[in-house]
């Protein structure tokens, strides 16, 4: 398990300087923990950190003296002195909008199915500490421009994985067939229904969801002044 200390000044500038991949090289990865019903940002050098670990498929880490991030089996905050304190963390995806469909070749001629203000695409994570790495998967439901047909579009690999992620398409002539096959794989992947996905409980040897946001090309700046510690 990893542990900043504060007067290590040089593990800091050397963890600041660290390059953390993501799935693609405009995707941004964000960690923020969840206080008075409000989601707050970690400051940015726990951030790297934590996705770090994350990465390398560590089950928790240590960022400050008074508590650990465990990342299995669910996203918490634990405060050290007393485990049974916790809080929510979640693990946020900033996508430019010129990268929302996964699906490079079809950006010009689909978009992503909307209902309801809601996009029909989700991006899911599982942490596996048996086998030592944090897989993504993610899957989008995207309609044609001219609404000929949908496809199912998938993508999946390991979180942090210099390797391309596998792909997978499903085309569609009729549109409940699309829906109904967006739905099995989320259900299949989660263990939920989609359409219960707003009271999601996370399952055993299941991926579960993570926040994406597409409405800003880049990330905000992070005051580092933001107290991040359970309390």
């Amino acid at each position: 398990m990893k542990q900043i200390r504060k007067d290590d000044s040089t593990k800091m500038r050397r963890l600041m300087k660290k390059k953390i991949t993501a799935f693609d090289s405009k995707t941004k990865i964000e960690w923020r923990w969840k206080c008075d019903g409000e989601w707050k940002p970690f400051k940015e050098l726990e951030n790297q950190v934590i996705e770090e670990a994350f990465q390398n498929g560590d089950n928790k880490v240590s960022v400050v003296s008074s508590h650990d991030i465990q990342f299995f089996p669910n996203l918490i905050q634990v405060d050290k002195s007393d485990h049974t304190r916790t809080r929510p963390i979640t693990r946020i995806e900033r996508i430019p909008l010129s990268k929302r469909i996964i699906t490079g070749d079809r950006r010009d001629t689909h978009h992503i199915f909307e209902e309801s203000d809601e996009l029909w695409e989700c991006s899911l994570i599982q942490a596996d500490i048996i086998a030592n790495n944090n897989k993504f998967y993610k899957v989008q439901l995207m309609e044609a421009d001219d609404m000929s047909h949908w496809i199912v579009s998938c993508q999946w690999g390991r979180v942090g994985s210099s390797r391309s992620p596998s792909h997978q398409n499903f085309t569609f002539q009729n549109f409940q067939e699309a829906q109904d096959k967006f739905k099995s794989l989320f259900k299949s992947k989660t263990k939920n229904k989609w359409e219960s996905r707003g009271n999601f409980v996370v399952q055993p040897k299941s991926y579960q969801p993570v926040s994406i946001d597409h409405e800003k090309e880049a990330l905000p700046e992070i005051s580092t002044s933001q107290s991040s510690q359970v309390s």
